[in-house]
C-alpha cells in the first residue's frame, strides 16, 4: 500500500512541476521558500477560489505571496493581499537580516494586489480593527512557538467571516503550530485537510470559541 501512495505521489509531483513551468509560474517558482511544489500549487488553487481580503501572517521574500497573488489573478476578482512581516527574519533560522526590499522586488508585478504592513502581526491587528477589515483568507506562517500561534489565532480568528479559510504552515515540525490546531482551531472548522507540512480549512461559524 505504501508502495502505491508513493509512486501516486511521485506522479502527483511530477504532474504538479509541469503545471509549474507554464509562463505565470516560471519566474515566481524560482524564489527561494520552505514550500513545497504542492503547497505552492495548493496556495494558488485555494486562492483562485476565494475573494475579499487576504491576510498573510510572515511572507518572507514573497514566494507564498506571489502563488496567493497569482491565485488572485486567476479568479479574476477585485481582491487585497495584505502580507505582514518585519522583514528582520527573527522566525528564519539563518539568523536576522533586512529582507524588505527582496520581498518587493520578488513581487513587484502584483503591486497592485499586495499591501505590504512592516510590523508585528500583534501591532498590525490594530489596522484591520480601526479600519472594520473582515478577512476571506488567512494564513499564518509567523512565529512557530505554541505562544506566538495562539496569539496570531486570537488576534486574527475574530476577524473571520463564514466560510473563510485559514492555513497553517510548517505542521509537520513545529509542535506549536499543531497544538493550537487541535486545541483551538478544528473546533471551528466545517471541513478542513492537510499535507505533510500545511493545514487548511473552512470556518463553520462567525463567532470563534
Amino acid at each position: 500500500m505504501n508502495t502505491i501512495k508513493s509512486a501516486f505521489n511521485k506522479i502527483n509531483d511530477y504532474i504538479i512541476n509541469l503545471l509549474l513551468r507554464r509562463n505565470k509560474f516560471r519566474d515566481i517558482n524560482k524564489i527561494t521558500t520552505h514550500l513545497t511544489i504542492q503547497e505552492k500549487y495548493l496556495l494558488y488553487k485555494l486562492s483562485s477560489k476565494t475573494t475579499g481580503i487576504f491576510v498573510e501572517i510572515g511572507s518572507y521574500i514573497g514566494a507564498s505571496s506571489c502563488f496567493i497573488s497569482e491565485g488572485i489573478l486567476t479568479s479574476k476578482k477585485q481582491s487585497k493581499l495584505y502580507c505582514i512581516d518585519t522583514w528582520e527574519n527573527q522566525a528564519m533560522t539563518e539568523g536576522l537580516k533586512e529582507t524588505y526590499n527582496q520581498f518587493i522586488s520578488n513581487t513587484k508585478q502584483y503591486k497592485n494586489i499586495i499591501i505590504p504592513i512592516k510590523d508585528f502581526s500583534y501591532n498590525a491587528i490594530k489596522y484591520f480593527i480601526e479600519n472594520n477589515i473582515k478577512i476571506d483568507f488567512l494564513f499564518i506562517d509567523g512565529d512557530h512557538s505554541y505562544e506566538g500561534v495562539k496569539k496570531d489565532w486570537d488576534l486574527y480568528s475574530p476577524l473571520l467571516k463564514p466560510n473563510s479559510i485559514v492555513l497553517f504552515h510548517d505542521i509537520g515540525w513545529a509542535k506549536g503550530v499543531e497544538r493550537v490546531i487541535n486545541e483551538e482551531v478544528k473546533r471551528n472548522l466545517k471541513k478542513h485537510g492537510s499535507l505533510p507540512n500545511l493545514f487548511w480549512g473552512w470556518i463553520k461559524k462567525v463567532k470563534i470559541n
